[in-house]
């Protein structure tokens, strides 16, 4: 099902495919009806065309993660591998798009390039991105894994450092085999030497991939003699590796989904959890009333005592009391689909229950985690891809595309999910810009449940760059501001 997911994504996008399902009418123009962030529908008669792809977030308007970076320089190049090395953040970052060998970069002088930056600089954080690698020649890693294998002991000398393995539902056949070779050979040298806490320092992340462990491989491929089309077939059943279970999919041990929003913020959530050292995902609300964070709606995180959040239902009256376990939570507003409140600051952390009542009778009823912290940030327009923050600039402007604010300067962010405060009346938080830290001046309470955060931008930033904030091992939601 993750495979057919992840195929979806090119095969929706053909016109030919969507009228064979009969989601669209037959016939050279086809209907699409789009909205706008004002809300208003409009209908467009689009017919297939060859015109140049038009890329969002526009890479030339500011800077990308290093995911979306890495990619479009290997999607672009047809290349299969590239490097980068963060200082500011000491992460060590890998993208293996293609299991296979390039010709004017083969990987065993890659790998040489990517083992004397582990050896040249400080490194906590070491990410092998197996993301969207659908395969090829299993054995082109070896060199890698050889390396780190020689320097397992000096590597792991840093108590700080990790290795991170990303996957999603487009990790298939050997590049699936990859990420299971790495965290086989984990297990075993856990197993093996126990004392060294291998199995906390080396983390599968993201999504579950695309294939099975146990599954067909060793591809050949054939054409067609009459039509010339091309195809594949497999010749060998595979098996998983030592201590790796078979199921639909190879899982991560922290899961991390991506987001559109997320896409088009230039955010990537693997890396904000890597950086918060996340334990993965509070498990989600139930019952019929769904509360979430009150900024990000988010439904992987908890919800923080003394914060906004969000109970979503459909209610027979306007609720007048919600009730957290026996405490009454402060109602900020409310209607017969949402209820917006404060959870009471004395909630311990754990799984809660939620009654919404009205005139003393309960209405819906849900469970969900209350969670030390969960950091979420506002956004003026949700309908927006981009997720404009909450943010003003130095002079209490908003923050925006024409109002943006000076490298350098001061900006005010404005959040809820704080959690406990320091003995100073502070809130402990990390601010990053652009993947890059922002200095802290002020963090804390300005209203129930409203937190502000005073962070510096870095000097070196210009155009649209994404802000996200890490309190504990908790990372928030991304929203984007601008920067001249």
């Amino acid at each position: 099902m993750q495979w057919l997911r992840y195929r979806a994504q090119s095969y929706l996008r053909g016109q030919q495919i969507l009228q064979g399902l009969g989601v669209l009418p037959q016939g050279s123009a086809c209907p699409l009806t789009f909205q706008d962030l004002a809300g208003n529908e409009f209908t467009l008669q689009v017919t297939p065309a060859n015109e140049p792809l038009k890329y969002i977030p526009a890479p030339g308007e500011g800077p990308n993660s290093l995911y979306l970076e890495n990619t479009g320089k290997l999607v672009n190049s047809d290349r299969s591998y590239s490097f980068a090395y963060a200082a500011a953040t000491r992460v060590l970052y890998v993208r293996y798009l293609r299991c296979a060998s390039d010709s004017g970069n083969p990987f065993p002088s890659f790998a040489a390039a990517v083992l004397q930056a582990l050896d040249t600089n400080p490194v906590d954080s070491f990410a092998l991105d197996l993301r969207d690698n659908a395969g090829g020649d299993a054995n082109v890693i070896d060199p890698l894994l050889n390396g780190l294998a020689q320097r397992a002991q000096a590597l792991l000398g840093n108590p700080n450092f990790r290795v991170y393995v990303v996957v999603n539902k487009g990790t298939f056949s050997s590049g699936m085999d990859n990420a299971m070779q790495f965290k086989s050979l984990a297990l075993q040298t856990a197993a093996q030497y126990p004392s060294l806490g291998i199995d906390t320092r080396f983390i599968v992340i993201g999504e579950p991939t695309g294939g099975k462990p146990l599954h067909w491989g060793n591809v050949k491929t054939f054409t067609m003699p009459a039509s010339q089309l091309g195809g594949q077939y497999s010749t060998a059943f595979l098996s998983a590796p030592s201590g790796i279970p078979n199921g639909p999919s190879f899982n991560p041990d922290v899961a991390v989904a991506m987001r559109s929003t997320d896409f088009f913020a230039r955010f990537d959530p693997v890396l904000g959890a890597i950086l918060a050292r996340s334990n993965g995902a509070a498990p989600p609300p139930s019952g019929n009333v769904f509360v979430l964070n009150g900024a990000s709606f988010r439904t992987e995180q908890g919800v923080a005592p003394g914060s906004f959040a969000s109970g979503f239902g459909s209610f027979e009256q306007v609720p007048d009391q919600v009730l957290i376990a026996s405490t009454s939570g402060h109602i900020a507003s409310a209607s017969v689909s949402q209820v917006n409140f404060i959870v009471p600051v004395s909630a311990p952390p754990g799984p809660t229950t939620i009654s919404v009542r009205a005139a003393g009778v309960e209405l819906a009823t849900g469970q969900f985690m209350i969670t030390a912290s969960s950091p979420g940030l506002f956004i003026l327009q949700p309908a927006d891809p981009a997720q404009p923050g909450a943010v003003e600039n130095q002079d209490y402007s908003v923050n925006s595309q024409s109002n943006p604010a000076p490298g350098g300067s001061v900006i005010q962010i404005f959040a809820t999910g704080y959690g406990a405060l320091d003995a100073s009346g502070s809130a402990p938080v990390q601010a990053y810009i652009a993947e890059l830290p922002a200095e802290v001046l002020f963090s804390g309470p300005i209203a129930p449940g409203l937190w502000q955060i005073n962070a510096r931008v870095p000097a070196s930033l210009s155009g649209q760059a994404s802000l996200f904030l890490i309190s504990g091992n908790a990372v928030s939601n991304a929203v984007t501001i601008w920067v001249q």
